[in-house]
């Protein structure tokens, strides 16, 4: 059994980092903020806040961090009357009132995080939700773009970028495909590893939910590349499936649950003889991932289906469907020939339903799983930035069954 119960070095080589961070050189803008506050003369004050926020400004520099804690900073005027803040960490409420710095037009807040946090949040400035334009951090979700911020510990293992090396890129495609389960056409895309690796034979197949934002958000298929590339992962097939009515299909939807195990998998052998590629026959190799909603359908069609995927990936799995419903799930019985990747965020998401479900499985002797937490929120901003530690995790289970 491999069980990981905290945010652990995946491994000894990798890379610190997927992108030349931005480190702003902070502390000579924190002693200028002392100097701000320390000033007693009223125009000195007003002239070492305005150089202040000029200077944030201009090396895009918002949120200062030291250590725990994040220095935000907004520049307003004399007729400002409010600013808060409202982010993962508030419930996507706003909160975190501003102070104004006496006979200024600069405002600030400093709150607490982990150190190893990467958050989104947006600014409220009376009343209206903006970007910081102070920070060139910025992260798209679902409903649009927030700003989003690294606390000093944080380290970057995403594989968004590569920073070196021409690598090789899969192919993607779109289809369309008429369910007889569910009775109407869904969108499916469908991924394959770049030619060079197409001469392989028994290739993973991994079923992607949420699958249309999985690729334009998530760009789940150039973390795959980058994986592949580094050797980090084997070479494996996707298929995303795009939701067509999410809500009522990812919630204990037998028909929708019969496609994905049925018709999408049938889908996926022809479209890999298509190509010449041939899928593995060991369910240890077919896994499905999905995100919140999409993490409690997977968890269910993993557990009631253990003859046709062997692996199920959710993060931040809504578990609290149904009060708990799927704690009380019979098919549990089924996890001892089941692997199970299991990931949350640990602000404001699904911490305490995951680690639950952790504990379920092992109750029912589970042959694998894997517990993460990552000092995130319920964001396609943590989910994507933690798909290539999920990845890794999954043939790291394997490794230990081979």
């Amino acid at each position: 059994m491999v069980i990981a119960l905290k945010v652990i070095p995946m491994i000894a080589n990798r890379p610190t980092s997927m992108e030349l961070q931005y480190i702003p050189k902070q502390s000579h803008l924190l002693t200028v903020f002392q100097q701000v506050i320390a000033a007693k003369n009223t125009e000195e004050r007003k002239e070492l806040s305005d150089e202040l926020w000029n200077r944030i400004v201009d090396e895009k520099a918002n949120p200062l961090i030291v250590e725990e804690s994040a220095y935000f900073f907004v520049g307003g005027d004399e007729n400002t009357k409010e600013i808060l803040v409202a982010g993962d960490w508030t419930h996507w409420r706003p909160g975190g009132k501003f102070r104004r710095i006496e006979h200024t037009n600069l405002f600030y807040s400093i709150q607490n995080f982990a150190k190893t946090s990467r958050l989104q949040y947006k600014i409220i400035v009376d009343g209206e939700w903006v970007l910081d334009t102070a920070n060139h951090r910025i992260a798209e979700e679902g409903f649009g773009v927030n700003s989003e911020f690294w606390m000093s510990d944080y380290i970057d293992e995403s594989y968004m970028n590569f920073p070196f090396g021409n690598v090789p890129i899969g192919n993607v495609h779109s289809h369309i495909l008429h369910s007889k389960e569910v009775n109407y056409d869904v969108t499916l895309y469908t991924y394959t590893p770049p030619r060079e690796y197409q001469s392989l034979n028994s290739i993973p197949l991994l079923v992607v939910l949420d699958g249309e934002e999985s690729l334009t958000i998530g760009k789940f298929n150039q973390i795959v590349d980058n994986l592949i590339f580094a050797k980090k992962i084997p070479p494996i097939m996707m298929v995303f499936v795009k939701p067509t009515n999410r809500h009522l299909e990812y919630i204990d939807n037998d028909n929708y649950c019969d496609f994905l195990k049925n018709e999408v998998v049938n889908f996926a052998q022809d479209i890999a003889i298509k190509n010449s590629l041939s899928l593995s026959t060991q369910l240890s190799d077919r896994a499905i991932i999905g995100a919140s909603l999409g993490g409690l359908i997977s968890t269910n069609l993993v557990l009631k289906n253990p003859n046709v995927f062997g692996v199920c990936i959710a993060q931040s799995p809504a578990y609290w469907w149904n009060k708990g419903e799927i704690y009380k799930s019979p098919y549990l019985q089924n996890a001892s020939d089941l692997s199970f990747v299991l990931h949350t965020g640990t602000v404001c998401d699904a911490k305490e339903l995951t680690y639950f479900m952790k504990k379920r499985l092992i109750q029912h002797r589970v042959g694998n799983v894997v517990y993460r937490e990552f000092a995130q929120g319920h964001t396609w901003g943590n989910w994507k930035t933690n798909f290539a530690t999920a990845l890794i995790d999954w043939f790291s289970i394997e490794n230990t069954l081979h």
